[in-house]
């Protein structure tokens, strides 16, 4: 919010989202009519990949404004001692820790700019759609705002046993590109990695195959078990972080 007040600022920080979403627009034109000249790669076309790739970045620019900002702030707060603040009888500690900042123009640019991509690569791309597909589209979005929330707040959480440990924060920023692409541009090894371990392929990229020829039951209770796993995984390491705290020293 407190960039909103700042009028330049927000401007500049529009225009450096847009250019770089078209930026990746670029990316993607590159990779069909000049590096390798042809129209379908791994069975999908230029407006598949644009559409994907959209709402793959409005599922990280609010999960940026979101989680990301507030997962950062429990790392600093854990390094110089001020969670205390925090964890003075409030109604739910968590809670209050991640919901204690947003960044509001991360959420506006995927809003607006995103979704409008998002309908004219739709249009342009003429596929006939039942409406099931959107509703499965809509959930498919919203298990990967789950996914990434516990990845995301992992990834911080750590920090309580091993102070300014950003190499997995780090990480999850970096692959993040991952879900743009359909899994069959990956070898297999790489496809279970990112299935299993770290499931960057459960997000967006499964609209691919909602695409091609829908989902099946295996996928949804892959998507479930690795869900479950990495909710364990968060409200271990959330209980046991906080026992570990010790303020300031």
């Amino acid at each position: 919010m407190v960039s909103a007040s700042y009028k330049v600022d927000l401007i500049i920080r529009y225009i450096t989202s847009i250019v770089y979403l078209v930026t990746h627009f670029g990316v993607i034109y590159f990779l069909f009519y000049v590096s390798i000249g042809e129209k379908m790669i791994a069975g999908f076309g230029q407006f598949e990949f644009y559409f994907v790739f959209c709402l793959t970045e409005i599922l990280w620019f609010i999960c940026f404004g979101i989680f990301f900002i507030n997962s950062k702030n429990l790392i600093d707060r854990i390094i110089d001692g001020t969670l205390d603040y925090f964890l003075i009888r409030p109604v739910n500690r968590f809670f209050l820790i991640a919901c204690s900042q947003f960044d509001v123009d991360q959420v506006v640019t995927a809003g607006w700019f995103g979704f409008l991509s998002c309908v004219l690569a739709f249009y342009f791309g003429r596929w006939e759609w039942l409406i099931n597909n959107w509703w499965i589209v809509v959930t498919l979005i919203g298990l990967a705002v789950i996914l990434l929330f516990f990845i995301i707040w992992v990834a911080s959480l750590v920090n309580f046993f091993w102070p300014r440990f950003w190499v997995l924060r780090q990480m999850t920023v970096n692959l993040s590109d991952i879900s743009n692409f359909p899994r069959r541009v990956y070898p297999g090894w790489m496809q279970q990695i990112f299935l299993w371990l770290f499931p960057m392929l459960l997000m967006v990229s499964p609209i691919y195959d909602l695409l091609a020829n829908g989902l099946d039951n295996w996928f949804w209770l892959n998507a479930l078990l690795v869900l479950v796993a990495w909710l364990l995984i968060f409200l271990m390491l959330w209980r046991e972080g906080i026992k570990r705290y010790c303020s300031a020293g």
